[in-house]
């Protein structure tokens, strides 16, 4: 009878062990796959910054291009504005030469 009882209770002791080794292993597994899921998430993070470094760059072009947009649309006006004033002395100018023309040839009259 005394063996038999030592027995039962190496068999309840393995259970429990079975049951811990079990739980252990499912505790392990759990950790495991939130640590995948973690690095998944930290794989993810430096995309998204990688994105938001990308689309603040772009923006900063597309800021810095309307800039230079403007720029040269202001250097476009002036260029044209010179080029206003250049044709109103060259008229002037065509206008002195009809006249001192005219002038010349009162004079040979």
């Amino acid at each position: 009878g005394h063996k038999r009882i030592v027995f039962t209770e190496t068999k309840k002791e393995r259970e429990l062990q079975e049951q811990q080794e079990k739980e252990f292993k499912e505790k392990q597994e759990l950790q495991e796959q939130q640590e995948r899921e973690i690095k998944e998430i930290l794989k993810i993070i430096p995309l998204e910054e990688k994105y938001k470094i990308e689309e603040t760059e772009e923006t900063k072009s597309l800021q810095q291009f309307r800039k230079e947009n403007k720029e040269l649309t202001q250097q476009l006006k002036q260029i044209k504005e010179i080029n206003k004033d250049l044709e109103k002395q060259m008229e002037n100018k065509q206008e002195q030469q009809k006249l001192w023309k005219e002038l010349s040839l009162e004079k040979k009259k």
